[in-house]
């Protein structure tokens, strides 16, 4: 930027020159200056034609010296503008790369809906975090998942937080290693489609969350089969245990169900709240 203005301010003084040492537009060369004189009935000397002539190579040079830096700064300008274009694109081409290989979203965590001061604590003490005001612990039955070590509900019945410490496999460990919280995420929604026997639908892909120092496996689900939508997260705690975090719909009451707005800022909540 800074040559183009120095080309641009020395062309503007090269035209200012010639503007003001340019002949009378009668005497457009050397050779028809004294003819010009002659119409004027001038008598014209040599040395006066010497003069007019050495004018006329004077400004010849200076026009053209100014056509020459008019060029370079058009084509300095036109390069300019090119490379900006050529970097935009390649810039938008790896944005949205990067946008169809990849599912990552950067969130804030942050309760939006008002927590109680009770806490679910897993067994080996890695991993926490707050419920809802109001909510209150229910006792598994006899056909809950030995894996899951806490549920909680809402005083209408209408949702409930589960929390299982998954029971680690050599293919689940393997899987992490190679596809991450990807590929543990995948792990549990099969596990959970093969129990309801087909009956759960994923929406959307499977996601990672980024919080502050921590990091999700997410996904969400419908059942069709009773009408209900649920959504989870996995995570590995700092000494290596696999955890899943889900937050599902219930329909066994008359009590209508939450939107799904409601239904997110209750999950989103929790979340904010869980720290391993």
């Amino acid at each position: 930027m800074i040559s183009l203005f120095l080309s641009l301010r020395a062309a503007s003084a090269w035209q200012s020159t010639v503007n003001k040492n340019r002949l009378p537009r009668y005497a457009r060369n050397a050779g028809n200056c004294r003819t010009a004189c002659k119409d004027e009935k001038m008598k014209i000397s040599e040395n006066h034609f010497n003069q007019c002539n050495q004018r006329f190579r004077q400004i010849r040079k200076m026009k053209n010296i100014f056509k020459l830096l008019q060029s370079i700064s058009l084509l300095f300008i036109l390069l300019n503008f090119t490379s900006c274009l050529i970097v935009k694109e390649a810039d938008e081409i790896i944005r949205k790369e990067k946008e169809s290989t990849t599912a990552k979203y950067e969130i804030v965590p942050r309760a939006t809906v008002k927590m109680s001061d009770k806490i679910v604590r897993s067994m080996r003490g890695d991993m926490i975090a707050s419920l809802p005001e109001g909510w209150f612990f229910i006792e598994p039955s006899g056909g809950v998942s030995s894996e899951i070590f806490a549920i909680a509900t809402n005083p209408d019945y209408t949702v409930s937080a589960v929390f299982s410490h998954l029971r680690k496999t050599n293919e689940m460990s393997e899987t992490v290693k190679k596809e991450g919280l990807i590929g543990l995420a995948r792990i549990v929604f099969n596990k959970r489609n093969a129990k309801s026997s087909s009956g759960i639908n994923l929406v959307d892909n499977y996601q990672i969350l980024n919080f502050t120092r921590q990091q999700f496996g997410f996904f969400t689900f419908t059942n069709p089969q009773n009408n209900t939508f649920g959504s989870s997260t996995v995570f590995v705690s700092g000494i290596n245990e696999f955890y899943e975090f889900s937050l599902v719909t219930m329909n066994f009451t008359n009590n209508e169900q939450p939107t799904r707005i409601e239904f997110d800022k209750i999950f989103n909540s929790i979340l904010a709240t869980l720290k391993y």
